[in-house]
This record gives C-alpha cells, sequence and structure tokens, in this order.
C-alpha cells in the first residue's frame, strides 16, 4: 500500500514539474551573409530613382521569397518595427521601411521569424540603402550603392 502511495507521489511530482517549466522558445535557424560591395549596385544602369530617396534616411528595401514571415528591426539594440511580410511575385518586394536620419543610428539588427538578431554595424554613413532578400534558409543584407530596381 504504500509502495503505491509513492509511485502516486512521485507521478504527481513528475506531472507537476513538466506542467509548471517555463515554455522554451525555439529559434529558427538561418544563415545571414552581409555583403557590404554588391556588384548589381555598381553596374553601368543610371540611378534614376535617386531623387526619390533621401541621402540622410536609412533605407531597408524588403525583397524577395518572404511569406507570412515576421521581420524584426532593431536600431541601436532596441526593437524598432516588426512587420508581417509578404514579397509581392511580380515585383520581388514585400516592403520598404525608412528608419529614420542615418547619422544617428550606430548599427542595425534584423531577425526573421524565430532567429536570433543579427546586428552590423553602419560603419559607411552614405551606404543608406539596404536591401534584405530570403532564399530558403538563407538571409542575404546587401548594401546599395544605387538604388534598386523593382519590376
Amino acid at each position: 500500500m504504500k509502495g503505491k502511495l509513492f509511485q502516486s507521489f512521485i507521478l504527481a511530482i513528475v506531472v507537476f514539474s513538466c506542467i509548471n517549466q517555463p515554455k522554451k522558445e525555439i529559434k529558427e535557424g538561418y544563415n545571414f551573409s552581409i555583403t557590404y560591395n554588391f556588384p548589381i549596385a555598381d553596374s553601368v544602369m543610371e540611378d534614376n530613382s535617386r531623387f526619390k530617396y533621401s541621402v540622410d534616411t536609412l533605407y531597408l528595401f524588403v525583397e524577395e521569397s518572404f511569406k507570412l514571415d515576421t521581420l524584426k528591426i532593431f536600431v541601436d539594440g532596441k526593437l524598432y518595427r516588426q512587420i508581417l511580410v509578404t514579397s509581392e511575385l511580380s515585383m520581388g518586394l514585400a516592403d520598404v521601411v525608412k528608419i529614420g536620419n542615418i547619422e544617428d543610428i550606430r548599427n542595425l539588427g534584423i531577425a526573421v521569424n524565430n532567429s536570433p538578431v543579427v546586428s552590423f554595424e553602419l560603419f559607411d554613413k552614405k551606404m543608406n540603402l539596404i536591401g534584405v532578400e530570403k532564399i530558403g534558409k538563407k538571409i542575404e543584407v546587401c548594401f546599395y550603392k544605387k538604388v534598386p530596381s523593382f519590376y
């Protein structure tokens, strides 16, 4: 009798401890790559759209292959904006986010869905056009010298 009572007591403790465990957030595994000198930006095409974009504002072009993904943007370590993004297939663009005066921003961080935040320093304040593209489990961050074209 004491044995069954003891087994019931142990079972109750195990069940109770499992119920009260904090939920662990599973981080998604993405490989991030950052390209500071993106070759397409050096093409011979004219930069006909430059007049539409201020040289003082940081622009984040959320580009291809996003489908109902959560994008978190961090400025100097603080959450700036969280958006749900889906790329427009015909254009290859989901959103363009204006982030404010680039002179006041030291670093930018990006997280996709539940991935860890990847931060990078904005050491060249003239490179204020940044593209983010999702290719499977790879996230590419590209610094453009010219405004990217979307069709």
